[in-house]
C-alpha cells in the first residue's frame, strides 16, 4: 500500500481486521466491537479493496486468513497494542478492568501455578477475564509477538530478540503410586522400580533416557537416564503406558499398580486430598525450572506489568511439602 492509500485508508477498518483475525466469524467479531455482522462484512470488503488481497476464505463454518492476512495481522497486533499503551491512562486499576488476559502453557502450569494465578486474579480484578491456551495448540511466538496472548508459562527458553523470560520456580522429580500398593510398605529401591509397571509421561521420557517426539520438554533434560542406570545394574523395567500428560497418568496410577515419576508439585497438589504415595527416588533426578515468556516491547503496558507482577507473586505460594 502506498502512501496516498493509506493516507485514504479508514484507520476504523483496522480494528475489524483485528477482531477477525481473532475470531474468524464475522458475527463474533461484530459481538466483540458492538456492530452488526452485516457492518463487518462492510468493512470486510472495502478492506479487500484497500488491500488488494481477499484477507479471508470460508472454510466450512470459519473464516480462514490468507497468508498475506496473517503477514499484517502479525504487525497490525503489535501496532495496535502500542496505540493503546499510548492512549490508557498512566494509572492502571486492576478492580476496574474488563479486560482479557491470555496465557499459554502445558498441563504441568495448569496443576500447579494457574490455579494460584486464577486466586490472586480473581480477588485483584473482578471484572476481567483470564483466557488459557494449550501450548501445542499454538504458535507460542506469532501469540506474544503479535499480543494475541499475554504470557506463555512454564515453556523452554525461546531466544527471540522481542521475547524475554522470567524465571518463577523450581521442581523437582518424586515417584507416585495409589496409597495401597505394596511399593508403598517399604521405602522405595531401584530393584523395586524395575519389579513395578511403570506409566511413563511423554514430556518426562528425558528421565529415562528417551528422546521425547516434541520439544516441550527440552527444559527438563536430565544427563543420564534411569534406563542406563538399571542397565549397568543388570536390570530393566517395564512401560505399561505412555501418556500425554501428569493427569493421565495419575488417572492411571489411582486404578493399578502401575507406578509414575512425575513432577513433585504436580503430585502434591493432586494429593491434597489423599490416595497416593509420593516416594523419594533412590536415584539422582533433576531439576525442572519453570519460568514465563512475554512480549518485551508489552511489559512496559501498566496493564501488563500488573499481571507479569501478579504471577511472580503467585508462583512462591505453590505447595512443595510431600
Amino acid at each position: 500500500m502506498n502512501n496516498i492509500q493509506f493516507q485514504r485508508l479508514d484507520l476504523n477498518l483496522l480494528r475489524v481486521l483485528e477482531a477477525l483475525l481473532e475470531h474468524k466469524s464475522v458475527a463474533h467479531a461484530g459481538q466483540r466491537l458492538g456492530v452488526t455482522p452485516s457492518a463487518i462484512s462492510h468493512a470486510l470488503g472495502r478492506l479487500r479493496l484497500a488491500l488488494g488481497d481477499p484477507l479471508f476464505v470460508r472454510r466450512a463454518n470459519r473464516l480462514e486468513p490468507t497468508q498475506r492476512a496473517v503477514e499484517i495481522g502479525l504487525r497490525l497486533n503489535a501496532a495496535l497494542s502500542r496505540v493503546r499503551m499510548a492512549l490508557d491512562d498512566a494509572v492502571f486499576d486492576p478492580a476496574s478492568t474488563d479486560r482479557e488476559y491470555g496465557m499459554i502453557g502445558h498441563s504441568y502450569v495448569v496443576s500447579t501455578l494457574v490455579p494460584q494465578i486464577a486466586q490472586r486474579f480473581r480477588s485483584e480484578a473482578p471484572r476481567a477475564r483470564l483466557r488459557f491456551l494449550a501450548a501445542a495448540d499454538v504458535d507460542m511466538v506469532s501469540e506474544l509477538e503479535s499480543g494475541r496472548s499475554d504470557v506463555a508459562l512454564g515453556v523452554a527458553p525461546v531466544r527471540r530478540a522481542r521475547l524475554d523470560r522470567s524465571e518463577l520456580f523450581s521442581d523437582d522429580l518424586v515417584w507416585v503410586a495409589r496409597r495401597d500398593h505394596p511399593i508403598a510398605v517399604r521405602a522405595l529401591t531401584l530393584e523395586a522400580i524395575a519389579e513395578a509397571t511403570h506409566v511413563v509421561i511423554e514430556s518426562l521420557r528425558p528421565a529415562y533416557g528417551e528422546e521425547p517426539e516434541g520439544a516441550a520438554a527440552q527444559q527438563w533434560r536430565a544427563p543420564n537416564g534411569l534406563q542406563a542406570l538399571l542397565a549397568q545394574r543388570g536390570m530393566t523395567h517395564a512401560i505399561g503406558a505412555t501418556v500425554p500428560d501428569t493427569a493421565a497418568a495419575l488417572a492411571m496410577i489411582v486404578r493399578s499398580d502401575m507406578i509414575a515419576l512425575m513432577p513433585r508439585r504436580v503430585a502434591v497438589a493432586v494429593n491434597a486430598g489423599g490416595g497416593l504415595q509420593l516416594m523419594e527416588p533412590p536415584h539422582p533426578t533433576y531439576e525442572i525450572r519453570c519460568g514465563m515468556c512475554f512480549a518485551r516491547e508489552r511489559a512496559g503496558d501498566p496493564a501488563i506489568a500488573w499481571f507479569l507482577d501478579l504471577i511472580r507473586a503467585a508462583a512462591p505460594a505453590i505447595a512443595v511439602a510431600g
